[in-house]
């Protein structure tokens, strides 16, 4: 009903007639706001559109619309309304920012046709509050763009298929592994990829699937180049509302290099002569084959928290990001130090300590700043040594854990000393200290039985107390006089590669 029609209701003895309070009421009642603009002011507006900008009818009628329009969209809805006014035409429906009373930004959808308002042309629309269905599409759009992502970066391919397990979709990770692009495949049965003999292994798995059974087993796939592709399979059945299937879905993880790592192992085990050549083989195998999965664990989780609400829960989930963050920790750090326990003769080269410590206490300024912990940085010139760039992993781990272990609003403070033909590095915090009967065994990750007042793995300080052997120095701890511990490590200025001690055999 435009407001010329309600102009044109008949009334009774000069009062508002049966059908006109019908009508009147019909709009005060609607659920959508209804306006008239004329001369670029409201001239009407029913109860909706008032509580839709959140004011009175002395706050809207008879104000200029512009005032209700939010910055960012004044040039579009000022074009649209003078077109209409004009009537030259102009979009009918079309969305916008607002501005209520308050000056609070929300969405509104607007319907508008021209009219004639007190036998003048007007506009007359009707309005919805669309913010909480914005916000909904906007979290959905952000949730499927994740979900999306997620999918598409995964290192594992991902292979879907229907009821009669044919090719529905595969992602990036499994074209680059069989260098087939998706349209290639789509529709192909998926044991057409492998050979006669992993045909039987992968018909048998998916006869498992037709039972509700999830499985995950190893065969080769044929790549597009005919290249032999070793793979773990992890399949999973899908059924519909009815309980019957309707397809499959399966992670396909490519392991050539492992295969390549166990088959160069064999080779190696008959050959090696020392134990530790072996050791540094497993530990590849190790950091190649748990960082993989690991990854996965800590994306969803990562994504689980950012899509949750319940508080309980995301504290969980924190716990098993804080673990899993801890366990990636602990596979590096094994890396590393079974690296650098085989190591002999580091090259030596020279380099600017203090350089080091400038870009080890930048790089952990943030954690200091999130646990309210102060650095002091006490050096005042160029400390020129001829070291390895592993020795930034002995600042790192020891300026780390003083930041770690100090109290809030405590204080790290970190300088370094001319001992002539050395250079000493003190680290001191403001922790709870270490006990004198565990002072001596930190640096071993082997000899620590008890944990009784020493935190941690070990492996940071099993890594610091290598590089600084590696390098000829010494590295020991003293009580702070103020409550915690102070660090020392010593390196020579000068020093030959040759002169770097060998591992004790």
């Amino acid at each position: 009903m435009t407001a010329q029609d309600l102009a044109k209701v008949p009334k009774k003895s000069g009062k508002p007639g049966e059908y006109e309070d019908k009508y009147r009421a019909l709009v005060e009642k609607s659920l959508v706001g209804i306006y008239v603009i004329q001369d670029g002011v409201f001239k009407f507006a029913n109860k909706r559109f008032l509580e839709i900008l959140g004011g009175k009818e002395k706050d809207v009628i008879g104000v200029e619309y512009t005032k209700f329009v939010a910055p960012e969209s004044m040039d579009e809805v000022v074009r649209g309304v003078s077109k209409r006014e004009r009537g030259e035409g102009g979009p009918k429906h079309y969305t916008f920012r607002a501005l209520k009373k308050d000056g609070t930004k929300i969405d509104m959808e607007v319907f508008s046709v021209p009219t004639a308002y007190e036998g003048r042309p007007a506009i007359q629309g009707m309005a919805l509050d669309i913010t909480e269905r914005k916000r909904v599409e906007e979290e959905l759009k952000r949730s499927e763009t994740k979900y999306k992502t997620l999918v598409e970066e995964m290192q594992e391919g991902l292979w879907v298929s229907d009821r009669d397990d044919r090719t529905l979709y595969w992602n990036k990770s499994l074209e680059r592994m069989l260098g087939y692009k998706l349209d290639e495949v789509a529709g192909k049965p998926i044991y057409y990829f492998t050979t006669d003999e992993n045909k039987k292994i992968l018909r048998r798995e998916l006869a498992k699937r037709r039972k509700k059974d999830s499985s995950s087993y190893e065969l080769e796939y044929t790549s597009k180049s005919g290249k032999q592709i070793p793979v773990i399979v992890s399949g999973a059945p899908a059924f519909d509302k009815n309980g019957k299937f309707s397809g499959s879905f399966a992670v396909i993880t490519d392991i050539s290099e492992r295969k390549k790592t166990e088959r160069e192992l064999i080779s190696y085990t008959n050959q090696l002569k020392r134990s530790n050549m072996l050791k540094d083989l497993f530990a590849d195998i190790v950091h190649h084959d748990f960082l993989a999965p690991l990854g996965i664990i800590r994306g969803y989780t990562e994504l689980m928290i950012y899509e949750g609400e319940d508080r309980k829960k995301i504290e969980k989930l924190n716990a098993i990001l804080s673990t899993v963050e801890k366990v990636v920790r602990m596979i590096e750090d094994s890396n590393k130090l079974a690296r650098l326990e085989t190591e002999k003769e580091p090259e030596f080269k020279k380099r600017n300590l203090d350089a080091m410590l400038d870009t080890t206490i930048d790089a952990l300024k943030h954690v200091a700043e999130e646990n309210n912990i102060t650095i002091e940085y006490k050096g005042v010139g160029e400390y020129f040594a001829d070291v390895n760039p592993v020795m930034e992993d002995v600042f790192t781990n020891l300026i780390s854990n003083a930041i770690k272990y100090s109290p809030g609003e405590g204080k790290v403070i970190i300088d370094v000393f001319d001992e002539g033909q050395e250079w000493k590095v003190m680290v001191k915090d403001s922790g709870p200290g270490i006990p004198d009967k565990h002072k001596k065994n930190v640096f071993d990750r082997f000899r620590r039985a008890s944990k009784e007042g020493v935190k941690g793995t070990g492996l940071g300080l099993a890594i610091v107390e290598r590089v600084v052997s590696l390098h000829r120095g010494k590295v020991w701890i003293e009580d702070n006089p103020k409550g915690g511990s102070i660090f020392y490590v010593t390196m020579p200025k000068r020093q030959k590669a040759s002169d770097a001690p060998e591992k004790e055999k």
